[in-house]
């Protein structure tokens, strides 16, 4: 059996397979309107077997659908097509184990260096858990190699705020560190502040790694062009820190 040419690219078939499955749920009328969906595809006996397989997705028959799946499979020469849409048809049945056809699929694509097919699942999946951090950084990684900035500098965002939210202020530091010429001085500082102050309570650290945190948070506060920042910072340290509120403000002196 020959491999299935499909007409439309594989992100883009797999988003009509997956859309036609969700329009088939909801629509009573839909075998009236399978002839506006079919037109997007040639009439080809295979790619008609893939609309069918939808229709028994919406139906509810996964054991069938899983069946006919396996059957079609051997009809694609697209590994990384095979996984999307075994994905596709998994989510659909609400199944956990979408996720790790997805990313399967992912993967194959980047070995492909096919970043944007990869892209497009990792956008995916970040929308079925918004609060993934794995994903955004894995998209960070795929828009860096598409050289795609607006999107690097989109999802760096994200991924502060997130890490941030979730406490996890070493990993934030790190990210900072490394995505240093994507962060506003406000962003350095915050990160850098949460950071400090977190290092502040716990005896794990030395105070000469506290000290050297301290005077990286007062520089990140310097770069900002609003002495509140910097101002609430010290009055906050002064409240529970005296002894590094004594460091910052030596430490202000001698940059002045």
């Amino acid at each position: 059996m020959s491999g299935v040419q499909f007409p439309l690219s594989a992100p883009f078939f797999s988003q009509l397979f997956y859309s036609y499955i969700k329009y088939i749920k909801v629509n009573k009328d839909h075998l009236k309107n399978r002839k506006i969906v079919m037109k997007l595809c040639p009439s080809d006996k295979y790619n008609i077997a893939w609309f069918k397989l939808a229709e028994i997705v919406a139906r509810g028959e996964k054991e069938r659908a899983i069946g006919m799946f396996k059957l079609l499979m051997h009809s694609i020469n697209n590994q990384a097509l095979a996984y999307q849409l075994q994905g596709d048809l998994l989510l659909s049945f609400e199944d956990a184990q979408a996720i790790d056809c997805y990313k399967k699929s992912a993967a194959l694509y980047i070995h492909d260096k096919k970043y944007i097919q990869a892209a497009a699942i990792y956008e995916h999946l970040l929308s079925l858990n918004p609060e993934t951090i794995l994903y955004i950084e894995k998209l960070i990684d795929i828009y860096q190699a598409l050289q795609y900035n607006d999107k690097i500098f989109f999802y760096f965002k994200k991924l502060i705020a997130l890490l941030t939210s979730h406490n996890k202020l070493d990993e934030a530091h790190t990210a900072i560190s490394q995505f240093g010429h994507l962060a506003t001085p406000l962003e350095k500082a915050m990160v850098s502040q949460l950071n400090l102050f977190t290092h502040l309570g716990s005896s794990v650290y030395d105070n000469k790694a506290k000290t050297k945190m301290l005077h990286q948070t007062i520089d990140h506060l310097l770069e900002i062009n609003n002495s509140h920042h910097l101002n609430a910072f010290l009055k906050q340290l002064e409240n529970s820190y005296k002894e590094f509120y004594t460091q910052a403000l030596n430490y202000l002196e001698k940059k002045s």
